[in-house]
């Protein structure tokens, strides 16, 4: 043993105090071997208890269990449609999901075939206002689709049509560099980066919009969005059905929402033929997703869920025909 710490266990030892009182942490040496304390307890992380899940870091979580996978709405015993970290509210304060959480919850599921998904082109030239701007919601729905599948071409096909019905509705000088910009992001492969600017151009033009005082027509855009996405992703389960997909299908959160914006709409609105057979099919599809927590929709519920979406967005998207 060195001199210093002979002298030093001497001198320990004639006070009374035994080293290993003072120094739990230090083994016990042995000759020609050098003392090294363990860390600390301050110093050590503990291991997480056995029902504990360490929080996730990354940009992709891995598959997660039936219930840790997360719908574009985490509906808890509160409620709260915040949940979602990819969320973001319109102009109007109305929070929906964006599709790109939709597609991602899929993707993590079981990866579809996501250009199977396209429809036809949607026509640009309406004369209804409140019909162009449900489109504008749809569309940007499919350049979220688009981006899903990688595909740089649809992606630019349908950023023209999102610049044709931005012009529609009086606000294509607000959002058409941004718009530009999503094409050129097209080309150059930069999905993340295009996943961002397509959910700033629609805030955009939700703000462009509520500038021009038309929160309505803003809050027509979010319905067209969310009708497209739960058409896109009850079209998946439907095909191949799945508890993980059927959890993505409750949306009673969202249907409430809407629900209640739409009766905010103005008299005048609320009065046209035309708005109220879109409120009325409206109303249906909140019922049908209007879900208990703990429930999930059957199969024969996801199937009716697509259809009806399906034939309200075809009906919606002819030339004023509804």
């Amino acid at each position: 043993m060195p001199r210093v710490l002979r002298s030093l266990q001497a001198i320990l030892t004639a006070v009374g105090i035994t080293a290993a009182s003072i120094l739990p942490a230090f083994a016990q040496p042995t000759p020609g071997t050098e003392i090294s304390p363990a860390p600390a307890e301050v110093d050590q992380i503990p291991e997480p208890a056995p029902d504990e899940t360490p929080i996730p870091f990354g940009p992709e979580p891995p598959p997660a269990p039936v219930e840790a996978v997360a719908p574009p709405v985490v509906e808890t015993e509160t409620e709260t449609a915040a949940a979602s970290e990819t969320m973001i509210a319109s102009a109007t304060g109305l929070i929906l999901p964006m599709p790109g959480e939709w597609f991602a919850a899929l993707q993590r599921i079981k990866p579809p075939q996501w250009r199977a998904l396209y429809r036809p082109p949607v026509p640009a030239n309406f004369s209804y206002r409140p019909r162009i701007a449900f489109n504008l919601g749809t569309v940007f729905a499919d350049a979220f689709l688009a981006s899903q599948a990688t595909d740089a071409q649809q992606v630019k096909n349908l950023g023209r049509d999102l610049v044709e019905l931005t012009r529609g509705l009086g606000v294509a000088t607000a959002v058409t560099a941004r718009l530009n910009s999503i094409t050129d992001t097209a080309d150059q492969a930069d999905w993340l980066t295009l996943h961002t600017s397509l959910e700033a151009a629609l805030n955009e033009v939700s703000v462009a919009l509520v500038h021009q005082q038309d929160r309505d027509l803003v809050t027509l855009i979010s319905l067209g969005l969310w009708l497209r996405s739960l058409m896109i992703v009850s079209a998946v389960v439907d095909e191949e059905y799945s508890p993980e997909g059927a959890l993505l299908l409750r949306q009673s959160r969202v249907a409430e929402l809407l629900q209640v914006r739409m009766q905010m709409f103005s008299p005048r609105q609320k009065e046209d033929p035309r708005f109220i057979s879109l409120m009325e099919r409206v109303d249906t599809i909140c019922t049908m997703v209007t879900i208990p927590l703990g429930e999930l929709p059957t199969p024969q519920e996801a199937e009716s869920i697509h259809r009806a979406s399906e034939l309200l967005i075809e009906d919606f998207s002819r030339r004023d025909q509804l």
